[in-house]
């Protein structure tokens, strides 16, 4: 059973919302989707369920009987199986990041980040697409940033910086040479330094000035990747909306100033 990209998004959120599905029409289910009812119906003839009703009757138990979620990437997995793993993957590392949380840390790195002329991000890799989404992020929230993602340009981007500039170092295992050198340049230059990282005791984690610690184990399935980018984006997402309720009006502004230019 192959689904596309639409019926994947359905399936994700029929899973994140299992108790609530017995009550929905299947108009109302597919308007919480941004679908249609044909779509849904075709849906729930190719999960095998022969009406609507059936699948709402059913469905909940289906996908809880379904045979035990491990985090571990199995051979021609099936697809209520992928969609339940991957749903519960995110909730299990949200949950946990949350419970691994040092509010005494994040309420110091977050009034470094509001009192900063701009946000650098230094990243390689992967980790550098994160990166660029938070510098998006802060833009929304009115501060200047930049991604540095490049050997060179961390170094020479160390060397230049100010006491002004904050920088948030994303890595999980903390063992490019380059990036640690940035962050002890930078920490010896007074500026503000966050760590974003799989351990507080990491190498990186103990060269910049505040960790923020991302629950990782992992696998050679790799499906452990999910837990450290859900977290660190968890945390990216916190610093944002904390900027974005600290300058409120002029985050308002900006956006309409942007939208005027833009159409324009």
């Amino acid at each position: 059973m192959k689904l596309n990209a639409n019926e994947e998004r359905i399936m994700i959120y029929i899973s994140e919302h299992l108790e609530e599905i017995p009550y929905l029409s299947s108009r109302e289910l597919a308007k919480r989707v941004y679908s249609n009812p044909t779509s849904i119906m075709r849906l729930v003839k190719k999960l095998g369920f022969v009406s609507y009703n059936d699948f709402k009757v059913n469905i909940v138990s289906t996908l809880k009987d379904h045979p035990a979620i491990t985090k571990e990437i199995q051979s021609n997995e099936d697809v209520l199986s992928i969609v339940s793993k991957v749903a519960k993957i995110q909730t299990q590392a949200l949950q946990q990041t949350k419970e691994t949380l040092n509010t005494m840390i994040l309420k110091q790195v977050l009034t470094c980040l509001k009192k900063a002329g701009s946000i650098d991000l230094y990243a390689n890799d992967t980790n550098a697409s994160l990166a660029q989404y938070a510098k998006h992020l802060f833009f929304l929230a009115g501060k200047l940033s930049h991604v540095y993602d490049q050997d060179d340009l961390q170094l020479q981007a160390s060397l230049l910086s100010t006491p002004d500039q904050a920088a948030i170092f994303i890595s999980k295992y903390a063992k490019n040479s380059h990036l640690l050198t940035a962050a002890r340049q930078l920490r010896q230059a007074g500026a503000p330094t966050i760590a974003l990282t799989s351990s507080a005791d990491n190498p990186l984690a103990k060269a910049c000035q505040f960790h923020l610690v991302v629950p990782f184990a992992f696998t050679h399935q790799k499906i452990s990747e999910l837990d450290f980018y859900i977290g660190a984006q968890y945390y990216l997402h916190l610093c944002y909306v904390y900027l974005y309720s600290q300058s409120y009006e002029q985050a308002l502004q900006l956006e309409k100033d942007f939208d005027l230019l833009f159409w324009k």
